[in-house]
């Protein structure tokens, strides 16, 4: 009965009773004290080796995972607003300016009668025309006119251009325009041909006249460009091949005006020879330029030819109240 009973309670007790042969109160005298009974053990979970993968595969392809990358951080968009716009490249309102530097390829912001025909600087060329193309004496109108003025800046080719744009804008008349200035040319620029042969070439070198010929964006307006400057531009412009020049232009072209740019005849005396071969001439001349140097060019020019005088650059704000308080302060003398 005894014996029935121990079994029991040691059946009962099983594993939290201490291990066999070690007494319950500690270690044995002499030796070193065991640590407590380990647990029942967890298998770990047994990952499969990766393949192997071939050379110049990347680790995605070989099965392994990449990190997932931070995406950017994004502003908000508020409701009320849309998402960014991208800037215009003109601002919005300014029209593109054109371009005013010569071999642009572009005409110059100065043609004022093909820009703005519609302007009142159209309109002075308009009644320029008409001066020109019907006389108050009834005599023929001139068909080769030269251009010129007393000095240097006073808007000869500036006049010389948009006169021969609006004579071509008329119905029935066509023009061709030549620019006889091989000092200082500036009619190619205008037009946008910088860097074109013309005139010197063919004086110089002998190249064939139609070639240098350029059409113009008036439909009814041909150009001859000064071409290469020369280093001996008056005996070119003087020479017995200037003159047949300008009798061939005339016998071919017959039913145009033809419009003749040339520097001023003090500074340069090649254009007293083209005076001598044209129909009429137009002096240009700046407000405030000194009477005795427009004198001293009239003296240069055949005054039988001289069309008439134009005068550039002036201000009618100033003259009229240069006019007006002249006129007051006589008025306030004689009530005296």
């Amino acid at each position: 009965m005894g014996i029935v009973v121990k079994a029991l309670r040691k059946a009962k007790n099983g594993a939290g009773s201490p291990a066999a042969g070690v007494p319950a109160g500690g270690a044995r005298k002499g030796g070193t004290r065991p640590g407590p009974a380990p647990g029942p053990s967890i298998p770990a979970r047994v990952r499969p080796a990766p393949a192997a993968r071939p050379p110049g595969a990347s680790p995605i392809d070989a099965g392994g995972s990449k990190p997932p990358e931070a995406s950017p951080a994004t502003p908000p968009v508020r409701p009320s607003e849309g998402p960014p716009q991208p800037k215009p490249s003109t601002p919005p309102g300014r029209k593109p300016s054109r371009s005013a530097r010569p071999g642009s390829g572009r005409v110059h912001a100065d043609l004022v009668s093909l820009l703005n025909p519609t302007g009142p600087e159209a309109e002075l060329f308009r009644a320029l025309r008409t001066r020109i193309l019907f006389p108050q004496n009834g005599k023929r109108p001139p068909r080769t006119i030269l251009v010129t003025s007393a000095l240097a800046g006073e808007g000869k080719s500036f006049m010389a251009a948009n006169l021969a744009i609006t004579i071509a804008q008329n119905v029935d008349e066509h023009v061709l325009l030549v620019d006889c200035d091989l000092r200082k040319p500036s009619i190619c620029n205008r037009f946008g041909f910088a860097g074109a042969k013309g005139l010197s070439d063919y004086l110089s070198r002998g190249v064939e006249l139609a070639p240098l010929l350029l059409k113009t964006e008036v439909q009814k307006l041909t150009l001859l460009p000064s071409g290469t400057p020369p280093p001996n531009p008056s005996e070119l412009i003087s020479s017995s091949r200037m003159a047949a020049l300008l009798e061939e232009l005339k016998l071919r072209y017959q039913d145009r005006y033809i419009i003749l740019d040339s520097p001023p005849p003090i500074v340069a005396p090649e254009t007293s020879a083209i005076a001598q071969w044209v129909d009429g001439i137009l002096v240009v001349v700046k407000y405030g330029t000194p009477m005795d140097l427009v004198e001293e060019l009239l003296a240069h020019l055949d005054r039988d030819k001289l069309i008439g005088t134009v005068i550039n650059k002036f201000n009618p704000r100033e003259f009229r109240r240069y006019a007006y308080r002249k006129y007051y302060d006589a008025d306030r003398y004689y009530r005296a």
